[in-house]
């Protein structure tokens, strides 16, 4: 599995580990990976079948993407992190903390999906293309790149796989403190879903930053970066 890995690892503090969404790459969480690793190490993979990373020969669903960023823990011997997703990768890291719980300090999900009243590829592409013009123009390469390397039939048997999932069914297996951060204009994901979500949780927060868009991770990083290092903060440092 390819893995950006930022400068600072010679460390005994627990990493971040950032989880890309659907028809994208490692490549859009760059923004907030490098201004988290002011704080401590960061590493972002490519999931398979997404970026530079291998092309299983079957697509995996969400489960088997939750195995895979196991086994990528396993190999970079990171016992456990703070895994911090956008989008569909906020699907693979429930899946990791329900799953395997002691490998998660903390998880961190902004623009958490699928909410459970647009689990159609229909609604689903047409709140895509509202979000579209809210988000930094750059991020239209971003997800071109993503495209052209995954290619069609990974996006679509991916984004089937993510609607037929069940975060909601995991948030409540998931002992770790947990943030939900979603921005204001996110027309992905409602403020109703977000709400939702958080009381599922056994240990959760939730904050909404003003006038974001869905991929905070890149149109918005410095506001998510400063959350997330207050969250971690607040619920980790004590106990490192």
């Amino acid at each position: 599995m390819y893995v950006r890995v930022s400068e600072q690892q010679a460390s005994t503090r627990i990493p971040y580990v950032l989880v890309h969404g659907l028809l994208i790459s490692s490549l859009y969480m760059l923004p907030t990976g490098r201004l988290l690793a002011a704080d401590r190490a960061v590493y972002i993979p490519d999931l398979p079948g997404f970026g530079w990373s291998e092309h299983p020969e079957e697509v995996l669903d969400i489960r088997g993407l939750g195995s895979a960023l196991l086994g990528a823990l396993d190999e970079l011997a990171i016992p456990r992190a703070i895994l911090l997703g956008n989008s569909l990768g906020c699907q693979v890291v429930a899946e990791v903390a329900a799953r395997a719980p002691e490998r998660v300090a903390a998880a961190i999900l902004t623009g958490p999906t699928m909410d459970r009243v647009a689990r159609t590829p229909l609604a689903e592409a047409g709140r895509l293309t509202l979000d579209i013009p809210l988000e930094r123009p750059t991020m239209f390469g971003c997800q071109l790149m993503g495209f052209l390397q995954g290619g069609p039939i990974e996006f679509l048997r991916t984004l089937h796989y993510a609607l037929v999932d069940r975060i909601e069914e995991k948030l409540p297996v998931m002992p770790m403190p947990t943030l939900i951060v979603r921005g204001s204009q996110d027309p992905i994901v409602p403020q109703r879903w977000i709400e939702e979500l958080v009381a599922l949780l056994p240990d959760g927060y939730l904050k909404v930053v003003p006038g974001a868009p869905h991929a905070l991770n890149y149109s918005r990083a410095p506001a998510l970066v400063q959350l997330s290092m207050e969250f971690v903060r607040q619920v980790l440092v004590e106990r490192e």
